[in-house]
């Protein structure tokens, strides 16, 4: 998703769908300092300043994953040795048993 993309606000303003309100000195400030990933060019590079961006990335993942709402992922089954519970027993099992 473009969050630079401009979108209709009021009668014939446009508007980025991001904000970065100048409250935030210190992603402003080192924002432009960005490096492109030498391997891969859609990512930032690494560096000692680049925590707000990370922080501002975290942000817009966590709102999109408030807005889209709990993803529930499917249950993997644990090994045998690390299970606490009885396993359960098919027909012929609880036959045998019983």
């Amino acid at each position: 998703m473009n969050y630079l993309t401009l979108i209709p606000y009021t009668g014939r303003n446009k508007i980025a769908k991001v904000q970065i309100f100048d409250t935030c000195e210190r992603l402003i400030e080192t924002l432009p300092m960005q490096m492109e990933d030498d391997k891969d060019p859609e990512k930032v590079a690494e560096s000692s300043y680049d925590h707000q961006y990370d922080g501002a990335g975290y942000l817009l993942v966590s709102w999109h994953v408030n807005r889209s709402g709990r993803i529930e992922l499917p249950k993997k089954e644990l090994p045998f040795e690390l299970r606490t519970e009885e396993p359960k027993r098919g027909a012929v099992e609880e036959y045998l048993w019983s």
